[in-house]
């Protein structure tokens, strides 16, 4: 049904993991680890203008991004990273993260040879630590708008914390409700976690207009 889009984003994993890390004697922070994993089918000409060039932004030590095209007859390549440098420009919103308001360096990559029919494949790996003695107990809300510029097939949001961190989620114009996942869940003698998702399938693009209210919309 989608036939006639510039490109659809076949399938769309985010997830969060919440840990705590020690920073001295009697000390924690919270360690925020963010992953993010896209497939996107390009089907028009328009579309391999569009993701010509691949930005991303990723943080701490453990940040990382890996980038893929897949043709159609399923050979595969690898693009090389270390040709990336620093964007200062705005980032298209279809690749921005959720903490991108924490104004990290943006880099920016070209990506070659794209011929309609081609699906990229990218993962974003970041993370972050949160000092609640300088930063405070109560985080910022994390939301999450489920439609993009493009339409999505399938998507899947999953958060894991450590037990005893307190979650609070509510769900608006008709976005799934979360699950607990009992599978996904590590209770143990010393450490537990506890593991939360929800999927989401056939979700229509929204129109990237200048002056739009993008949780409005």
């Amino acid at each position: 049904k989608w036939k006639n889009e510039s490109a659809v984003i076949i399938g769309q994993k985010t997830e969060y993991l919440f840990s705590r890390v020690a920073a001295g004697k009697n000390v924690y922070v919270v360690r925020i680890q963010e992953y993010v994993h896209k497939r996107i089918k390009l089907q028009d000409k328009n579309s391999l203008e569009k993701f010509s060039t691949f930005y991303y932004v990723t943080m701490g030590k453990d940040g990382s991004a890996e980038y893929k095209i897949i043709k159609a007859n399923g050979k595969e390549s690898n693009v090389n990273m270390s040709s990336a440098i620093e964007e200062e420009q705005d980032v298209p919103a279809i690749y921005k993260p959720i903490l991108f308001k924490m104004n990290f360096k943006k880099m920016k990559i070209a990506i070659p040879d794209l011929e309609v029919g081609d699906i990229v494949d990218y993962i974003v790996q970041s993370s972050y630590d949160w000092d609640m003695r300088e930063n405070g107990i109560e985080f910022t809300p994390f939301i999450f708008s489920l439609a993009n510029t493009y339409p999505t097939l399938f998507q899947q949001y999953r958060f894991t914390m450590a037990d005893g961190m307190k979650v609070r989620y509510r769900a608006y114009n008709g976005a799934p409700n979360i699950k607990y996942d009992p599978k996904a869940s590590i209770l143990g003698d010393k450490n537990s976690y506890l593991s939360y998702y929800f999927l989401d399938k056939d979700r229509e693009k929204v129109n990237e207009e200048r002056w739009s209210l993008e949780y409005r919309n």
